[in-house]
């Protein structure tokens, strides 16, 4: 189901909540929303009231339509923002409306995009051999399916006396142990793997924060040149975290 299309700009003189009856391209330049999508596509929309000029008025609605019709009718099905700062329909008075087809900041901040390209969700009219391959997750919902993998570029922390762990930096990380060290469980829940390296001079180091018992894993030593896996995680503000010996 396709929700974008390219140059999708038509007029309306609808009023009120209800749906927008569509009253043709704004300009030779531009599609109708027939010609962009089918009536399996849930397009995005932005309406503007306009003056005679093509001047906004001051009212104006962005939304998603699930039930769109070819035949000239465009559902304001879910809306997403408007001029009055809720999401209810915005109830349009006399005089022309522009609609147009535009990604919302919402939508796309939640895009992750595949390294694939084909058809699935645009639908340019142009580049069928190079469109993205997109999924399409959110920050909130629960239950979705991720398929295939991704590397990850590990995050090397700053050798300090006093470090506090961050399990939103990065999943992968590392530190040199040059003297020592107190390590800090982290303020937010997640996961993470240390990669602990002694450095030339490495000190002792100590954990604060975590909920541990008697069994941490390998014990550290100060020996020079020895690394360490610290396997970390915080789940609903309980830390603990296990040690893995490199040697």
């Amino acid at each position: 189901m396709a929700v974008l299309a390219d140059r999708v700009c038509e007029v309306s003189a609808t009023t009120g909540t209800g749906s927008f009856a569509l009253g043709g391209a704004v300009n030779a330049a531009h599609r109708t929303f027939g010609a962009g999508f089918s009536t399996a596509d849930t397009p995005f929309y932005t309406a503007v009231a306009v003056d005679g000029f093509g001047n906004p008025t001051g009212q104006w609605e962005s939304g998603q339509c699930t039930a769109f019709s070819s035949a000239g009718t465009l559902p304001r099905t879910t809306i997403l923002s408007n001029s009055n700062g809720d999401t209810n329909p915005v109830n349009f008075t006399s005089g022309t409306k522009q609609i147009f087809n535009a990604a919302p900041a919402s939508f796309l901040a939640s895009l992750a995009f595949s390294t694939a390209l084909n058809a699935s969700y645009l639908n340019t009219g142009t580049l069928s051999t190079a469109r993205l391959s997109q999924t399409w997750l959110t920050s909130t919902s629960t239950g979705q399916t991720v398929a295939g993998g991704a590397y990850v570029t590990c995050t090397s922390l700053t050798s300090s006396t006093a470090l506090t762990l961050d399990t939103g930096k990065c999943p992968l990380q590392y530190v040199t142990n040059n003297g020592a060290m107190s390590v800090a469980a982290p303020s937010n829940d997640g996961s993470m793997v240390l990669l602990l390296t002694n450095g030339a001079t490495p000190g002792a180091v100590t954990f604060s924060g975590f909920a541990v018992g008697s069994n941490t894993g390998d014990s550290l030593t100060t020996s020079s040149g020895a690394k360490y896996m610290v396997f970390v995680v915080r789940i609903n503000g309980s830390a603990t975290y296990t040690i893995k010996s490199l040697q």
